[in-house]
């Protein structure tokens, strides 16, 4: 008997009802796919996908195709199983082409992405047939690809590629010494005194959680740190996920839909510096993930004052502290929030000041009992930033003055697209803050030969037009009377990404170095710019004026092509070292 005979309904509802589970659960189940992710490509060799690998790729790649041909296509093929056994064979015979021809070539990690498209198109195409294509169901395509360019990315980056001070594993010193010393002794804190070891300065949430992930690797049997070192990067890559899956529950909080959302969600989805985060071994990536966390828990706050709301803010921005110190920054965003508040909610004074105090209770001790253990033990100051001597090349505080820093736009300074070091052989070393950012955005502190050339000159200037066009939005959206955002959350946005903007000036002046003038310290601003940009094409999307229809199919060209350059840079850089890499900055 043939197993598909569910009628139209009830197979369209057990669908659906699949589809439902996965995203009431989407955190559970990023976490699981990356689970299984670090399961089938741990033991994989140098930038290349192992046999066993490739089988379990087109393993899941079949299980997707039956799901996709029976449960999906059901109008299409009209209940004809001689039809859809034949595109069923169709598209395996397709998978099996896909896993030979990988299996023969140099760096097949491609291959991952690849068959993520292949599976992406024709989940969209089936919905298509059946016309069941929702932004919801799109939503989710885009996630799954962004997931996918993840994996790749971190398949093809070892953990001492295109880091930060991470040094080595087995040893002192830097995030993965500080990641050895919980490796050795799990719940034990580094005994040495930490200003005097680079890195160890840091709150070790991050660094604990890894440890405790390798661990648990260990006690099912993996006993050498070095074989299983690259594990690391899963969890950094599940966190760059996550945010994600936030961003798009940000985007329908505004009620953003259809096109503003989808694109604004690819935009953090295939972003360049998500996808380098992503396979960081340092707390960055932790910390930003909480941030958006307590974003998101904020704005649920703001639309219901309940003590679980803010408790979940308060666990969020004391964990993001926890996990390195300019969590912090969101802080006065959110406190904005809760004064509004109150002043809304008279009658109700009473109640949410016990909220308030509810949320120092929890948000206060995570968040700073390692400064003040810090303080206390060795005399470290609140705040502590390790510092670089003023001897080593990359001063720049006897170079420029802060006025030649914030407004020198030279042209030579745009001869190349990448961060500056004299050590790479380059002229200068880079001291723009603002051309930093840029530069730093798109391919953190690694230059690439002349086989990326044309690529990574096209990004990098998308991305410029891509910010301006955001910043304008911010400005529209702020002025904008008739915008149909809450004056508050204007105001809340805005917050966000001025704090965070200002700190990474302020941080970059006040450590006049090369290596402070990086996007990772301000990416807040990154997603509040995204989003701003997000509601002024939502607020356009369904206008009759020319100019604004313009601007709406100009700015959506202008983040397709953002996208398409962005996957195609960083699946080729997985084939072209990066020129110089790995120089460890002492």
């Amino acid at each position: 008997m043939n197993f598909i005979t569910l009628s139209k309904q009830s197979k369209q509802n057990t669908f659906d009802l699949m589809f439902s589970v996965f995203a009431r659960h989407p955190f559970l189940l990023s976490f699981l796919m990356t689970f299984v992710s670090c399961g089938i490509f741990m033991y994989n060799g140098d930038k290349e996908l192992s046999s066993f690998s490739l089988f379990f790729l087109f393993i899941f790649y079949v299980l997707f195709s039956v799901i996709t041909v029976f449960f999906v296509a059901r109008k299409y093929f009209n209940n004809d199983s001689i039809t859809q056994y034949s595109v069923l064979t169709i598209m395996i015979t397709l998978g099996l082409i896909v896993v030979f021809s990988c299996a023969g070539i140099e760096h097949n990690i491609i291959a991952v992405f690849l068959f993520a498209l292949i599976l992406s198109a024709v989940f969209i195409v089936a919905l298509i047939k059946q016309q069941n294509l929702t932004v919801r169901y799109l939503s989710a395509v885009i996630i799954f690809l962004g997931f996918a360019l993840r994996l790749t990315y971190i398949l093809y980056t070892t953990i001492y590629e295109r880091q930060h001070d991470n040094y080595f594993l087995g040893k002192t010193g830097g995030h993965l010494g500080y990641i050895t010393n919980f490796w050795n002794n799990l719940f034990s804190l580094p005994q040495e005194n930490i200003i005097d070891i680079s890195q160890y300065y840091h709150p070790p949430l991050h660094h604990f959680t890894v440890g405790l992930f390798l661990n648990f690797l260990r006690w099912l049997g993996f006993e050498q740190l070095e074989s299983i070192g690259e594990c690391i990067q899963y969890l950094t890559m599940f966190y760059s996920t996550v945010c994600m899956i936030l961003f798009y529950k940000i985007l329908r909080f505004f009620k953003t839909d259809g096109l503003p959302l989808l694109l604004s969600l690819s935009v953090i989805a295939f972003h360049p510096t998500m996808l380098i985060l992503s396979g960081s071994v340092n707390n960055d990536m932790l910390s930003i993930m909480l941030m958006l966390g307590a974003v998101w828990n904020t704005l649920l706050y703001y639309r219901n004052a309940t003590v679980g709301n803010i408790l979940k803010i308060a666990f969020c921005v004391g964990l993001a502290m926890m996990s390195k110190m300019s969590g912090w920054l969101v802080a006065p965003a959110i406190a904005f929030i809760f004064i509004v508040v109150m002043v809304r909610q008279k009658d109700k004074r009473i109640s949410l000041i016990k909220q308030w105090i509810a949320f120092g209770v929890v948000c206060v001790p995570l968040g700073l009992w390692w400064s003040v253990r810090c303080f206390f033990k060795y005399d470290m100051p609140f705040g502590y930033v390790m510092r670089f001597k003023n001897t080593i090349a990359m001063f720049l505080g006897d170079k420029y003055t802060v006025w030649e820093r914030l407004t020198d736009f030279r042209s030579f300074q745009f001869e190349s697209v990448y961060d500056q070091y004299v050590w790479y052989h380059c002229p200068y070393y880079e001291y723009n803050p603002t051309i930093a950012l840029f530069k730093t955005s798109m391919f953190d502190e690694a230059q690439y030969g002349d086989e990326l050339q044309f690529w990574a000159v096209g990004l990098f200037w998308i991305n410029v037009a891509l910010a301006i066009l955001a910043l304008v939005a911010m400005v529209y959206l702020l002025i904008d009377r008739k915008s149909c955002v809450d004056r508050t959350l204007k105001i809340f946005l805005l917050l966000l990404y001025t704090v965070s903007t200002a700190s990474y000036y302020i941080f970059c002046l006040k450590y006049p170095f090369t290596c402070t003038m990086n996007i990772r310290y301000t990416m807040m601003s990154v997603f509040t710019g995204v989003l701003f940009l997000a509601l002024v094409l939502q607020s356009f999307k369904n206008t009759a004026s020319l100019p604004r229809k313009i601007i709406c199919l100009t700015t959506y060209a202008v983040i397709v092509t953002f996208c398409i350059f962005s996957v195609v840079t960083y699946l080729k850089i997985g084939y072209i070292p990066a020129v110089y890499d790995g120089v460890v900055l002492q």
